[in-house]
């Protein structure tokens, strides 16, 4: 049979009569409907199923991630802990090293006596007003002296040991009377905004920001 005689057969097909179609048509007919079954069966039952699935591959591959991570937390746990140890001795040895507002008087007297062990001449000595901060109260002390560099380095050398926090910030140096010398005797000229600190004992200590001070 023809294409021709295809084509011309459908012609006459009474299209409310199945069992008159002929059979070619019932065939493509029936593909047609087989295909739009196949496709309703897949869009029902199969992609959900198949999303199900990539939302499960998705989610195991976070919780690989979160396991991986907790067993290098894990197997670092030791490392950790004795780390904790240290810091926690650092603060204590911090700790110490900051004195309660009873000492700081007599820590006020030993940073001069080192500038004055060391030759210096201070024409300004003078503690400015006390800075609180969140656990720890700062006191700046304002100083302003002259001497060598070497009597210089000897003070701050000498305050840099002392058994307290103490910093020095905003140091100024110029020489004295405008010489031109550049040994380490010609005499200087310098200010200096020298700290104090001590524990406020109305918070709660932080170990944390403790070691921030010492840096």
């Amino acid at each position: 049979m023809s294409i021709s005689d295809i084509a011309a057969s459908f012609q006459d097909v009474d299209y409310a009569d199945v069992s008159s179609w002929p059979t070619v048509l019932k065939l493509i007919v029936s593909l047609l409907v087989g295909v739009g079954i196949l496709v309703a069966m897949y869009m029902l039952l199969y992609q959900p199923k198949l999303d199900m699935l990539k939302a499960s591959e998705d989610q195991e591959l976070v919780l690989r991630a979160e396991f991986v991570e907790k067993q290098k937390l894990a197997a670092n746990l030791p490392a950790y802990q004795q780390q904790m140890i240290e810091i926690k001795q650092r603060f204590d040895k911090i700790l110490r090293q900051l004195p309660d507002a009873s000492e700081v008087p007599a820590l006020l007297v030993n940073i001069s006596e080192a500038g004055i062990e060391q030759g210096l001449v201070f024409q300004r000595f003078k503690p400015s007003q006390i800075e609180q901060k969140n656990f720890y109260v700062r006191l700046p002390i304002q100083i302003q002296a002259s001497g060598t560099y070497h009597q210089l380095a000897g003070f701050i050398s000498a305050i840099a040991n002392l058994q307290r926090v103490v910093t020095v910030g905003n140091l100024d140096i110029v020489r004295a009377g405008g010489s031109n010398a550049n040994d380490g005797l010609t005499p200087l000229s310098f200010s200096s905004t020298i700290y104090t600190y001590h524990f406020s004992e109305e918070k709660g200590a932080d170990g944390e920001q403790v070691l921030r001070i010492q840096k």
